[in-house]
């Protein structure tokens, strides 16, 4: 299949042999890339590339602070932030990282990936995350309100 245009280059920081033969892997993003074209297929795929920047308009400050707020509710709520994240990303000066981390994290669909990850635009970005998470935050009070005095394991006594 033919790559996306937009993409990532990195870092295998962990690799492990599955036994139907496929590998997990973890890769350390080190820079966003534009697919220029292909340049062979065999015996793997290679591509010729461009490094991509990130826009950072000073004028326009990501909105970080709203971000934490927001990871730290989705954490009350029983989201996909943890005690674990947010100590990890509290540290973190460099507001493009904490963006990418923290969606590298919490988002799992793959086009809101590849949407994020296309996004150059850093405020956009931050924006984008900000929405996602206030839509998941919102999808998790309504579970927790629906389930009421009902824990998960209790869901089938409902």
């Amino acid at each position: 299949e033919p790559p996306l245009k937009t993409a990532s280059v990195g870092i295998v920081r962990i690799c492990s042999k599955s036994d139907d033969g496929t590998s997990n892997l973890l890769l350390q993003g080190i820079s966003r890339i534009r697919v220029l074209e292909v340049v062979r297929e065999e015996p793997y795929r290679v591509v010729k590339v461009e490094p991509l920047t990130t826009i950072v308009d000073e004028a326009q400050p990501t909105p970080r602070h709203e971000l934490s707020q927001l990871l730290e509710e989705n954490m009350d709520l029983g989201g996909d932030a943890n005690e674990d994240m947010l100590k990890f990303l509290s540290p973190i000066e460099d507001d493009e990282a904490f963006v990418d981390l923290a969606a590298f994290v919490l988002c799992k669909g793959t086009f809101r990936k590849q949407r994020l990850l296309e996004t150059l635009d850093l405020f956009k970005r931050a924006n984008l995350l900000v929405g996602h998470l206030q839509q998941e935050n919102k999808r998790l009070r309504l579970f927790n309100e629906a389930m009421g005095d009902f824990s998960a394991e209790d869901l089938g006594l409902n």
